[in-house]
């Protein structure tokens, strides 16, 4: 690919918002205000902000047995969302994190409880329709004698 094709392709994509989620565990009730603080500072807007509650975790993570869970979910920028991952590695307070890019489609199957809209349930079965499926039938059950004859082939 051609380095301007390719810039002018990286300059579109930067001017679209994405919608993204990010999961965290936490050390403390603190560290939510200060992602959200963070997501402030780099211009991220929030579109949902998840439940915060304290868990116990299944295995000990930097030696600590329990943790806050939170998610938050937001648009912005994929370049902002580069400044906010480094800013959330040097922060003390969060346990782990991990970001993720949401599908729009995702969000609406979360909201209405459907994974797909009337008209495209509708497109997907006429799909589904010119598939022609082929039952397998088990081949008949040998019996040991046979079996032992069949082995005695094969070895001669």
């Amino acid at each position: 690919m051609n380095y301007f094709y390719a810039r002018v392709l990286l300059q579109t994509m930067e001017k679209d918002l994405k919608k993204y989620e990010i999961g965290f565990l936490a050390y403390s009730e603190e560290a939510r205000n200060n992602i959200v603080e963070l997501l402030k500072v780099n211009s991220a807007e929030i579109i949902n902000d998840g439940g915060f509650s304290k868990i116990k975790l299944a295995y000990p993570v930097k030696k600590h047995t329990s943790a806050f869970f939170g998610y938050i979910q937001f648009s912005s920028l994929p370049s902002a969302v580069v400044n906010l991952k480094d800013s959330l590695k040097l922060n003390s307070q969060i346990l782990r994190f991990m970001i993720i890019i949401l599908n729009p489609k995702a969000l609406l199957a979360k909201s209405s409880g459907r994974f797909f809209e009337k008209s495209e349930a509708k497109e997907f079965k006429k799909e589904l329709e010119g598939i022609e499926v082929k039952k397998i039938r088990p081949q008949s059950v040998l019996s040991n004698e046979d079996l032992e004859k069949k082995l005695e082939e094969i070895l001669k």
